[in-house]
């Protein structure tokens, strides 16, 4: 487990200097819908953070007499809280992977393809079926990722003297659930089921808490990191299962 965490950490440069060098987005805008997708991700991601400020806005000038520093304060305290929110405790991270589920798409398979040699064709279908997959794969990821963070809130509303811990074991199970998410698409490409996936996933627990753990840092930056998050943690996840757990890629390449 710990070997696949410090191997998949070490990855992420690699793939990075590997999108570059084979100009990974060749071929990419072909699929013209995806300038939508992000205008529209992008237009919903500024309208909730001019909203944010804007309570912070209403926090920082309301009229009473309360001195400006706890104006400030409280200013502070709304946009870090429903930002945190928007960031973290909420769907949003899910709502990218799902639009930008074509971009993981192109990445895996581009990848796979220049790793193996083996030229392959995509269709239509395969991609909507892709779409379709990753829909009901999100779905039971935020599913259970909101169960296992209600247990750890019990968890640490019963033992308040180590609650501080809270805030990353959260992160840990989201950034557990998203790396599994990630892993689903490529098993997808290996014409897994999602139950084979999922079982599939209990292998390489490692790889997914660091695949997961870098693109939640990455999707923190405000629209440019869920542009490329997910084709980051894509290329990653595929370098790893190629060069170093999926042993049947290895012997089939």
């Amino acid at each position: 487990m710990v070997a696949q965490f410090i191997t998949t950490l070490f990855t992420y440069p690699k793939a990075a200097k590997f999108i570059k060098e084979n100009k990974l987005w060749h071929g990419f805008w072909q699929y013209r819908w995806v300038l939508f997708i992000l205008m529209f991700l992008a237009m919903i991601v500024s309208i909730k953070i001019l909203n944010i400020m804007y309570h912070g806005w209403h926090e920082l000038t309301k009229p009473d007499s309360t001195s400006t520093f706890v104006h400030f304060k409280a200013a502070a305290s709304t946009i870090y809280q429903e930002g945190y929110s928007f960031l973290f405790n909420g769907s949003l991270k899910y709502f990218i992977m799902i639009l930008l589920e074509v971009v993981v798409f192109h990445m895996v398979r581009r990848t796979n393809e220049l790793l193996s040699g083996v030229s392959l064709t995509f269709t239509f279908n395969e991609f909507l079926s892709a779409q379709i997959r990753m829909i009901k794969v999100t779905i039971r990821c935020f599913i259970l990722e909101m169960i296992a963070t209600l247990f750890l809130k019990i968890f640490f509303g019963i033992f308040g003297f180590i609650d501080y811990l809270e805030p990353i074991a959260i992160f840990v199970a989201q950034s557990y659930y998203l790396g599994m998410l990630m892993l689903d698409s490529y098993n997808e490409s290996k014409h897994m089921s999602i139950k084979e996936s999922f079982l599939e996933g209990k292998k390489y627990t490692g790889m997914i808490l660091a695949l997961g753990f870098v693109l939640n840092l990455i999707l923190m930056v405000p629209l440019l990191g869920a542009m490329v998050g997910p084709a980051l943690a894509a290329v990653t996840l595929t370098m790893v299962m190629f060069y170093h757990l999926d042993k049947r890629a290895i012997q089939n390449a």
